[in-house]
């Protein structure tokens, strides 16, 4: 596989597969312990004068058992069965006689254990044949005589020690099975993130592409809108101020709903442009002290017309310790107007709404209210989202784009304050404005 720099480099060498159910380093302590127990009894034939037939092949032993070890620290995993060799040869040397005495059955079951540890099932099997050709070859391949019961009790352990490492390994193979296909399963996963992460930061990407486009389209569209809409109000004012010449009554009407009709297009192209500018964060606003009586007296002056043309009493209720709060003037204009000219659109004749100002600590609490239609609970979750009608129907009663809320939302999160309604069916509507004193840090 070519690397970054172009060269070649060869794959990675597999490993020997380690059959061990030991680690690494208990296998080592294993294998010095059998070379140190294997040096105690070379040691004992030495001082023992009688016992001079062993001394040779012990030594032989016992020097395999040390190249083992030595193999085995270097890496070597093949020395292991080297050790496994040499012990079951030992016990096979180290009995005098082709008798087989119960004693010496147990130190049979030495190397089929240590075959079990260390290697498998093959192994374990050798181990225990291993000793009883020793002893066919010592009596001259003429037999090997031994207590029936022993011989079959030790057969049945050994071959129950060999079936249960098999068992063992093949659960063993199977769980490595597993882990291998959770392992392919959990990388198939990951790629498959990996690839929905990469789609979906390619359309986030086209989404602020487009909502870059949108808010540039409506910015541009809705000044292109604006500067003519100036111009037809402007020689409206003039056709109604006569200076082009009298106007009989016929005429004036026709001029007043023709400046009615600019003045709510115009209304409606400003809070277009403020709320691609609040969704763009291009918004220009100056917070300054702003005399809170003050500026609901002016918006109460302002919705006043519109309210008695429809006969709806207009109520202004100013706590005198309310005080000044800082915000930007003409936005806290704004969002007053926007309650203030719902409250009216939605208040049958007869009825009234009002406009009340309290301070509670920091913060103070614009709250317009009125005895209009009011709104279902279900309806209040879409109140303040852009271009949201609750009556969606082409022959619905009240006009509107549903932007006035949706700007009120907008400006009041300006200012680092909140807004709420309380509302219901036939009963009208209450919303409240809660704005902080102090000026909100600005990041």
């Amino acid at each position: 596989m070519p690397n970054i720099c172009g060269a070649h480099t060869n794959p990675p060498q597999m490993p020997f597969k380690d059959m061990s159910y030991l680690s690494r380093r208990a296998t080592f302590i294993l294998l010095c312990l059998i070379t140190v127990l294997s040096a105690v009894v070379m040691y004992y034939l030495l001082v023992t004068p009688q016992l001079t037939t062993n001394r040779a092949w012990s030594f032989f032993v016992l020097v395999g058992l040390i190249l083992s070890v030595g193999a085995y620290w270097r890496g070597a995993y093949w020395a292991r069965y080297v050790a496994i060799f040499g012990v079951s040869l030992a016990v096979g040397l180290l009995n005098l006689e082709p008798f087989v005495s119960r004693q010496f059955t147990l130190s049979l079951l030495l190397s089929p254990i240590l075959a079990l540890v260390l290697a498998d099932s093959r192994w374990v099997i050798l181990s225990f044949a291993m000793p009883y050709l020793c002893l066919l070859a010592r009596a001259g391949w003429s037999g090997v005589y031994t207590d029936p019961i022993v011989i079959v009790f030790t057969v049945m352990l050994v071959g129950g020690m060999a079936l249960a490492r098999q068992l063992t390994d093949a659960a063993l193979a199977r769980a490595e099975e597993q882990t291998q296909l959770v392992e392919q399963a959990r990388a198939t996963l990951a790629e498959r993130v990996a690839e929905r992460t990469r789609e979906l930061s390619v359309a986030n990407a086209q989404l602020r592409q487009a909502n870059q486009m949108k808010d540039s389209f409506l910015a541009s569209i809705s000044h292109e809108l604006r500067t003519p809409l100036n111009v037809i109000l402007g020689s409206v004012e003039l056709l109604q101020d006569e200076i082009y010449g009298p106007l009989d009554k016929r005429q004036q009407r026709a001029l007043d709903t023709v400046d009615q009709s600019g003045r709510q297009l115009l209304s409606l192209i400003n809070d277009v442009l403020d709320l691609a500018k609040m969704e763009a964060g291009k918004l220009d606003y100056t917070f300054d002290m702003v005399s809170v009586g003050d500026t609901c007296t002016q918006c109460m002056r302002m919705i006043r017309p519109q309210a008695e043309g429809k006969g709806i009493i207009v109520k202004l209720e100013v706590d005198p310790d309310v005080g000044a709060i800082s915000s930007d003037p003409q936005r806290l204009r704004q969002i007053l107007l926007n309650l203030l000219s719902n409250a009216v659109k939605f208040t049958q004749e007869g009825g009234s709404i009002g406009l009340r100002a309290i301070r509670v600590g920091a913060v103070v609490e614009l709250t317009v209210w009125d005895t209009g239609i009011g709104i279902s609970a279900d309806d209040q979750a879409r109140l303040f989202q852009p271009f949201t009608q609750l009556d969606m129907r082409l022959a619905r009663r009240y006009d509107g784009t549903g932007l006035g809320l949706a700007l009120v939302s907008q400006l009041v999160a300006l200012h680092q304050g909140s807004v709420s309604v309380e509302s219901a069916p036939g009963k009208g509507s209450s919303f409240t404005v809660r704005l902080p004193v102090s000026r909100p840090p600005t990041h």
